[in-house]
Parts: structure tokens; sequence; C-alpha cells
């Protein structure tokens, strides 16, 4: 009994921590990715397609979210870590990709006579962008 007690404690201790922490977004550069002054968020322009940029730009390299339900129920949240991972990495601005993206999650916890066990999936828009410079 003790160790079942045990079992489902740090189960529940860890998803508690997993929660309450949100993964950085992570750059992941084209090239060769030369160093750039940062620049405060609200300075980095959002487009939604490449079409919609009215200047020459260089692509710096791809912003990625990591997947997390929390991210899945908020698009402003995905949209505002993207352009402040933009504006540390000293970007204009960022064309913003939206995908589809299932997030699941359960347990199981059984002995020798069965068990019981719970199963639930996300879906919903997850954001990356692609951070750019004029050229």
């Amino acid at each position: 009994m003790y160790r079942r007690l045990l079992g489902v404690f740090s189960l529940s201790l860890g998803l508690w921590i997993a929660g309450c922490a949100t993964a950085p977004p992570r750059f992941v550069p084209n090239g060769v990715y030369t160093p750039r002054p940062p620049k405060p968020p609200d300075q980095v322009t959002l487009y939604y397609f490449e079409r919609d940029v009215p200047y020459k730009y260089e692509e710096l390299g791809r912003i990625f979210l990591v997947l997390d339900p929390g991210y899945l129920n908020d698009p402003a949240a995905q949209i505002a870590a993207i352009r402040a991972k933009s504006g540390e990495i000293g970007a204009d601005a960022v064309i913003l990709a939206p995908s589809y993206a299932n997030y699941s999650s359960g347990y199981y916890t059984g002995g020798r006579r069965g068990g019981a066990g719970e199963n639930y999936t996300y879906g919903g828009t997850l954001y990356s962008g692609i951070a750019i410079v004029k050229k």
C-alpha cells in the first residue's frame, strides 16, 4: 500500500512540476548565425504571410515552441513567446506559420488484480515563426 501511495504521489508531483514550467522557444539558425543586438518584443513586426512583407529580407532561422497543452489553448501566448524570442535574437520581424498539433498524456496504475488509468488528448494550433531582418 505504501509503495502505491508513494508512486501516485511521485507521479502527481512530477505532473505538477511539469505543468508549472513551460520550456522556452527554440531558435534554429539557417546557417552561420551572427549575433545581433536584441530588440524589445514590441519592435518586432508580425506577419502572417510571406507575401505581406513589404521589403526584401534575409531569414535568420526558425523559432519553434515546445508542445505544451497550455500553449494549445492560448494562441496569444504562443505569438508573444515567438515575438519575444525574435527580439532576443535581433530580428526585425517574424513570419508566423500555424500548424495543427496534438498533445497526449495519461497514466496507468495497476496491480495484480487490475488497475485504473486515464488518457487525454489536446489538439489545436501551434505556431512557429521565421525570424527575418531587412536587407
